[in-house]
């Protein structure tokens, strides 16, 4: 962590990456940072983390009061005579130098004061934003989420991975032609896989503790959260296999091939495997802008928004559990969902610290 805090303020204090930040950089400069973005999905993050931190830090100099006019207000405030007008007189020498020490302490202090304030940002970034990790080997890289977070990750090969709160992720941290594709998921992410020609990175692999999900240019989303696996295909194709509830067995307990608008549910060692079609909104929207319902049950929302904001919701209108949801609603907090969703069953919405109750 702390290795990244140095890199984040060592690109904050590089003049020519401020230039390229905002748009001033010149053809030559632009071009070097553009290479230096896309050589490594890594400095997607950094770039991101970077961003947000200047434009927090961008201080505004606070202007010295105007004293003879605040005073005469502070005057008419209590109710005192006014002053009598009196002439400004050059400042003795003495006077001018306690002014420039007063100027320079002013100075000081501001710096004081942005230095701390961007190491309380650096430690903000630090708890909010999404950890990642990697051994010193540099063998793999790990992402981690928080309720409430979302993290991108834009791989080599051009695959995109939306990973989704409260998850992780593990994966290879170096990458050339031999890397195989594979993935260690706990949680719940997206999918944009690219596809690859033969070779080891042909596969594109991802493991939950119930089975391997294997596809080659697909667009699908795993969930995995201790109660199963889920797998839902938006495009393409994936084939599933499932663990032996065995350890010491190797041979999958079942294998099933998975078409566009199909959703499998299983467990390690399930046997039977039944996928069915869906509407795909609620699986496939999540990381988007927009939450796209289909007939979707009140209660699929209610777990969603549990796991995605470490929330408990409470309907106290059992009624409402049957209702089904379509359209579209604006995905960027809790607040903004849960008035919308309030707005659209007609009832009434709370908030009470970690919980939520719908039909006060």
């Amino acid at each position: 962590m702390a290795e990244f805090i140095r890199e984040v303020e060592s690109l904050l204090s590089d003049e020519s990456f401020q230039r390229w930040l905002f748009g001033n950089a010149g053809s030559a400069e632009k071009d070097r940072w553009n290479a230096w973005l896309s050589g490594n999905p890594e400095r997607q993050i950094i770039y991101e983390q970077a961003l947000a931190l200047w434009k927090m830090a961008n201080f505004r100099s606070a202007a010295l009061p105007e004293v003879e006019q605040e005073w005469q207000k502070l005057r008419i405030r209590l109710h005192l005579p006014a002053a009598k007008t009196a002439s400004i007189r050059p400042l003795t020498a003495r006077r001018a130098a306690l002014h420039k020490k007063h100027d320079r302490l002013l100075v000081w202090a501001r710096f004081g004061a942005m230095a701390i304030a961007a190491s309380l940002l650096l430690l903000w970034l630090w708890r909010a934003l999404p950890i990642q990790t990697s051994p010193e080997d540099l063998a793999e890289q790990i992402v981690t989420t928080d309720f409430g977070q979302r993290a991108r990750i834009n791989l080599p090969d051009s695959t995109i991975i939306i990973l989704n709160a409260h998850s992780r992720l593990r994966y290879p941290a170096a990458w050339s032609p031999a890397t195989a594709r594979k993935f260690e998921l706990q949680g719940e992410a997206y999918f944009e896989v690219a596809s690859r020609p033969e070779g080891p990175q042909h596969d594109f692999i991802v493991h939950t503790d119930d089975g391997d999900i294997q596809v080659v240019g697909t667009r699908f989303v795993v969930h995995e959260r201790g109660r199963g696996t889920r797998v839902v295909v938006e495009e393409g194709g994936v084939q599933v296999s499932v663990a032996d509830s065995t350890a010491a067995e190797e041979t999958p307990a079942a294998k099933v091939l998975l078409n566009p608008k199909q959703m499998l549910q299983f467990q390690k060692g399930d046997s039977v495997l039944q996928p069915h079609v869906v509407n795909l909104g609620l699986y496939t929207t999540w990381w988007r802008d927009e939450l796209v319902l289909e007939d979707t049950p009140f209660e699929h929302i209610i777990r969603r928004l549990e796991e995605t904001y470490g929330v408990k919701v409470e309907v106290k209108d059992k009624r409402l559990l049957q209702r089904t949801l379509s359209g579209s609603m604006e995905n960027r907090n809790l607040d903004v969902i849960t008035k919308a969703l309030a707005q659209a069953l007609r009832t009434s919405v709370a908030r009470q610290g970690h919980v939520v109750i719908f039909g006060i």
